[in-house]
C-alpha cells in the first residue's frame, strides 16, 4: 500500500495528469459525498515544525458539506468583486482579482464560502499562501463566513510546505481519505482502479 502521491505520478514521474484534472476529481467526489449522507473527511493540522516524527494531527471536527452541486462548487473560477459584493464602497484589493481557487463553494443566500486549494506533485503552497489567507480574512471581515482548506496527500513531497501550513494554522484534508471513500464506487473508474492501494496513512494519525 502507498500514499496518494504515488497515484499522482502515473503514468510516469515526468508525464502525468495536471492539477486541474485532480481539482475536477475532487469536485466530483465532494458532490458525491454530500449526496451520500455526508461521508466524513477529517480535518488535520500540520505539526511538523514542533514534532517531525508525529507531524500531522487530526482535529476533533470534520469537513462540512452544504448541499454541494456543480452549480455551487466551482472549479478554478475567476474571482471578481461582483461575485461577493454589490456595493462599490467595499474596499476590494486588486490582488484578489488574480485569485482562481482550485475549488470554491459559495452560498450567496447564507453568505458562506469554502476555499479549497489542491496540491498534487510539483506544486507548492508557498506562492499564494499569504494571498489566500488575506482573501479569506477579508471575506470574514466584510459580511461573509469563509473557511480556507488545503487538500494534500500525506506524501506531499515539498516538506517545507508542512512548515508553512503549520505557521498559518491551516486546515488540511487528505487525498488518502477521498481515495478510500470513492474506492469501489461508481466514480472510482474516473481516477483508476485499486484506489485503496494509495490510501496509506501512518498508524500514529
Amino acid at each position: 500500500m502507498k500514499n496518494a502521491t504515488y497515484k499522482f505520478e502515473k503514468p510516469f514521474r515526468n508525464f502525468h495528469h495536471s492539477e486541474s484534472r485532480w481539482s475536477t476529481i475532487a469536485q466530483i467526489s465532494l458532490i458525491k459525498f454530500a449526496r451520500d449522507e455526508n461521508i466524513p473527511l477529517h480535518i488535520y493540522k500540520s505539526n511538523r515544525k514542533s514534532n517531525k516524527e508525529v507531524w500531522l494531527k487530526k482535529e476533533n471536527k470534520t469537513f462540512e458539506y452544504n448541499n454541494y452541486t456543480s452549480n455551487n462548487l466551482i472549479v478554478e473560477g475567476n474571482i471578481s468583486k461582483k461575485v461577493f459584493f454589490t456595493s462599490e464602497k467595499t474596499n476590494w484589493d486588486n490582488d484578489f482579482s488574480n485569485i482562481k481557487p482550485d475549488l470554491l463553494w459559495i452560498n450567496e443566500k447564507e453568505k458562506k464560502v469554502k476555499i479549497i486549494e489542491i496540491k498534487t506533485i510539483g506544486a507548492s503552497v508557498t506562492n499564494n499562501l499569504k494571498l489566500y489567507r488575506r482573501f479569506n480574512d477579508f471575506l470574514n471581515k466584510n459580511g461573509w463566513k469563509s473557511d480556507l482548506y488545503y487538500l494534500l496527500s500525506y506524501g506531499h513531497e515539498k516538506t517545507s510546505d508542512w512548515d508553512k501550513l503549520e505557521e498559518d494554522n491551516a486546515n488540511i484534508i487528505l487525498w488518502e481519505e477521498i481515495f478510500l471513500a470513492i474506492s469501489n464506487t461508481e466514480i472510482e473508474y474516473l481516477v483508476g482502479s485499486n484506489l485503496k492501494d494509495y490510501t496509506e496513512l501512518p498508524a500514529w494519525i
